[in-house]
């Protein structure tokens, strides 16, 4: 593997066409093709399971991934009254509200392009007076922000799919 990945390394350097043909491959400077595993590497884009790839990582059928993705936290302290959600550290964020604050407002910032999106929203302490307040760019399930769960080490999740400025939100509650 190491030998092969040397011998591209030089070969896109020095831009000759190489065939290596147990792998039934060929490499330029501008692509690598490998016909048996339908890798592709065309114009700084990657295919998988397709050989026009349009994206930097293109794949044409079903991904399978075995290590977790965490999420991103926000801790929103004993007297905070905002959690700002920055959609771009990724799709999965979590809320450790620690506050028995009057209101808790949420902010986000968007994401790059249409996603799917998880927050987790955690109670440390009983905050049964306490308002949540989302963007306007939410819209509910229904069409009610329904009231969230609360008490103390509550957890609420809510999913959401964003494209185009709005939020599409399906709310669970008071998971145990």
């Amino acid at each position: 593997m190491k030998r092969l990945t040397l011998y591209i390394f030089a070969t896109i350097i020095f831009g000759m066409t190489t065939h290596l043909p147990a792998a039934q491959s060929y490499l330029t400077s501008t692509e690598l093709i490998v016909h048996d595993k339908d890798l592709t590497f065309k114009n700084g884009n990657i295919g998988i399971g397709t050989t026009n790839a349009q994206e930097k990582l293109d794949i044409a059928g079903d991904v399978r991934y075995t290590k977790n993705v965490g999420f991103t936290e926000v801790q929103v302290a004993a007297n905070d009254s905002t959690a700002t959600i920055d959609w771009q550290n990724g799709n999965k964020q979590r809320v450790i509200f620690n506050s028995n604050s009057a209101n808790l407002t949420f902010s986000f910032t968007n994401p790059t392009d249409s996603a799917e999106l998880f927050l987790l929203i955690q109670c440390k302490q009983n905050s049964t007076n306490t308002t949540y307040n989302f963007p306007n760019s939410i819209k509910w399930s229904q069409g009610v922000q329904q009231t969230f769960t609360k008490t103390t080490d509550s957890v609420d999740i809510i999913y959401m799919f964003y494209n185009n400025g709005i939020y599409y939100a399906f709310p669970g509650y008071d998971f145990k």
